[in-house]
C-alpha cells in the first residue's frame, strides 16, 4: 500500500464508546441502513425521517449526540427547497454546520450523521448519496465528507484510521484543492500501526450537487476485496484487494459504519487551518445488499449536466488510426451519455506507443464558464496506460492516467472555469505510455450549471 504521512491520515474518534451508550436511535423492523437488503432509501422526502436536530431517523445517531449549539444554532437539521435551501431531488435535504470551536466529548471537531449497529462483517454493499459543499474554500487542512468507520473498540493507542473514507484537502503534488479517497488497516490483528492507500479524486466544486456511488466488498483478505468509486457517473477509482481493518477481538460480526458529515479532526489538534467554517448537504442516499446495483442506488433528480459539448476538429498531432468514421473528431461523436454502453460503432484506436489524438472542443456560448466535466469510454490493454488531458489556455487543467488492463467504462475529469478569460474552446487529449493498446469510443465535456 502507499504510505501517507501520518499527519493528513484520517484519524479515529478518539472515543467510540458514545455509539454504544448514547445512541438513541430506535431500530424498526425491516431494512435498515446497516441490513438495507434489495433498496434502502433516506432522500428525507418521509415526515417520520425529518426528526432532526431533536432525534436522528430510526437506525441512526449524531455526533454530536445533541447537536444544537449553546446559542441555539443548529450544527444538524433539516432545510427545505421552499426554504432557499439546496436539494438534490424533492423538497427536503440535511444540512451539516461545523464552526472551528465545535467540540463534543473526545475534544473532537465533527457533526456527523452515523449509522448503528454495524453492517455485519464482510458484507457487501452498494452506496449512493449526492453530496453539496457551501462555499467551501481550499484549505491547508483536510476534511471528511463520509466514511466507514470499524465497529467495536478497535485498539489504537496513536489515533485510529477507518477503513474507507473521502474528504477534500490540497494534492501535495499539484496544489489543487481537491477530492481525496483513504483506505487504512493494521497491518495484524494486535498491531496499533496501520497502512494507508489515497488517491485523488479531482478538484472539489463547491456550491453544486456531486453525486456519489461506492461499491465495496469488505475483506481484510489481499484478494478477497474489491472497491469501485464513481463521481458523477463516472468511475475515479476501480481497486481489488483488501478492504477492510481486523475486528476488536470481542465483537466478531461487527463489521463497520457509515458516517456522513464534516469530520475536521484538524480544528481539534492544533493545526494549521485557512478556515474557521464549513456547511455542507446531504440528499438522496440509498444502500443496497450484493444484489444491488449502480442504477439502483445512484442519486436520482434532473439532469445536472442536461447540454454536452463534443468535438468539432482534430488538432494535428500524431494521429490514432481511426474505424467507423472519417476522422478522429466524428469517431467520438455519439448519442450515448454516460451511464450508458457505447457500442464499437466508431471508434480511434492507438496502435503504437507514445501516440497522441486530440480533438478540439468548441464553446462558442460559453457554457463552460464554470467549468465542467469531461467524459470519455475507452479501455486499456494488459500492457498499456493511457493519459488523458484536458487542454485550455494553451495548458492541462486537468488529467488523469487510466490504468493498465481496463475494461471499457466511462471516466470523468473535473473540468475547472477556463484559466482564460473569454476563452470559447478547450481540447481533451488521449496519449499512451508504455504500450500501444488502447481505444476510445466517445468523448464529450458536461459544463456545470
Amino acid at each position: 500500500m502507499d504510505l501517507i504521512d501520518g499527519r493528513d491520515a484520517i484519524p479515529a474518534d478518539p472515543d467510540r464508546r458514545h455509539l454504544l451508550l448514547d445512541g438513541h436511535a430506535e431500530l424498526v423492523a425491516g431494512m435498515s441502513p446497516s441490513q438495507p437488503g434489495a433498496l434502502y432509501l433516506l432522500d428525507w422526502e418521509k415526515a417520520a425521517d425529518r426528526t432532526l436536530p431533536s432525534s436522528p431517523p430510526a437506525g441512526w445517531t449524531t455526533e454530536p449526540s445533541h447537536p444544537v449549539r449553546d446559542n441555539n444554532e443548529n450544527m444538524i437539521d433539516i432545510v427545505s427547497k421552499p426554504g432557499g435551501y439546496p436539494t438534490r431531488n424533492g423538497n427536503y435535504a440535511v444540512r451539516f454546520d461545523l464552526r472551528n470551536t465545535d467540540r463534543i466529548p473526545g475534544d473532537s471537531s465533527r457533526a456527523e450523521l452515523g449509522v448503528w449497529p454495524p453492517e455485519p462483517r464482510n458484507a457487501e454493499r452498494w452506496y449512493g448519496l449526492s453530496v453539496y459543499l457551501q462555499d467551501w474554500a481550499p484549505d491547508r487542512a483536510r476534511d471528511t465528507v463520509f466514511q466507514w468507520h470499524q465497529g467495536g473498540q478497535v485498539p489504537c493507542p496513536h489515533g485510529c484510521s477507518p477503513p474507507l473514507g473521502i474528504g477534500t484537502g490540497k494534492n501535495p503534488q499539484t496544489g489543487i484543492f481537491e477530492y481525496y479517497v483513504q483506505q487504512a488497516w493494521r497491518d495484524s490483528p494486535t498491531s496499533v500501526n496501520y497502512s494507508y492507500f489515497q488517491q485523488w479524486l479531482g478538484a472539489v466544486e463547491p456550491n453544486r450537487w456531486i453525486d456519489w456511488v461506492v461499491h465495496v466488498k469488505w475483506s481484510v483478505i489481499d484478494g478477497g476485496g474489491s472497491l469501485r468509486i464513481w463521481r458523477d457517473g463516472g468511475i475515479v477509482l476501480e481497486r481489488p484487494g483488501r478492504t477492510d481493518d481486523y475486528d476488536d477481538g470481542v465483537h466478531h460480526d461487527w463489521g463497520n459504519y457509515l458516517k456522513v458529515g464534516i469530520y475536521k479532526w484538524p480544528w481539534a489538534t492544533g493545526q494549521a487551518s485557512d478556515t474557521t467554517h464549513r456547511r455542507m448537504y446531504m440528499d438522496e442516499l440509498r444502500v443496497a445488499d450484493a444484489t444491488g446495483s449502480y442504477e439502483a442506488v445512484r442519486p436520482r433528480g434532473g439532469g445536472q449536466n442536461a447540454a454536452v459539448l463534443q468535438p468539432t476538429k482534430d488538432v494535428p498531432v500524431e494521429k490514432w488510426q481511426v474505424h467507423g468514421a472519417a476522422s478522429t473528431w466524428e469517431a467520438l461523436v455519439g448519442t450515448e451519455r454516460q451511464p450508458a454502453n457505447v457500442p464499437a460503432t466508431s471508434y480511434i484506436w492507438a496502435g503504437d506507443v507514445g501516440r497522441a489524438a486530440q480533438v478540439e472542443i468548441a464553446d462558442p456560448g460559453g457554457t463552460l464558464a464554470n467549468g465542467g466535466v469531461a467524459w470519455f469510454f475507452a479501455n486499456t490493454g494488459a500492457q498499456t496506460l493511457l493519459l488523458v488531458q484536458v487542454i485550455a489556455g494553451g495548458r492541462a487543467v486537468a488529467a488523469m492516467t487510466v490504468p493498465a488492463g481496463q475494461p471499457f467504462m466511462w471516466r470523468s475529469l473535473v473540468v475547472p472555469p477556463p484559466p482564460v478569460t473569454g476563452s470559447t474552446q478547450v481540447a481533451m487529449r488521449f496519449l499512451t505510455v508504455e504500450g500501444a493498446d488502447s481505444n476510445v469510443r466517445a468523448a464529450y465535456l458536461a459544463p456545470a450549471t
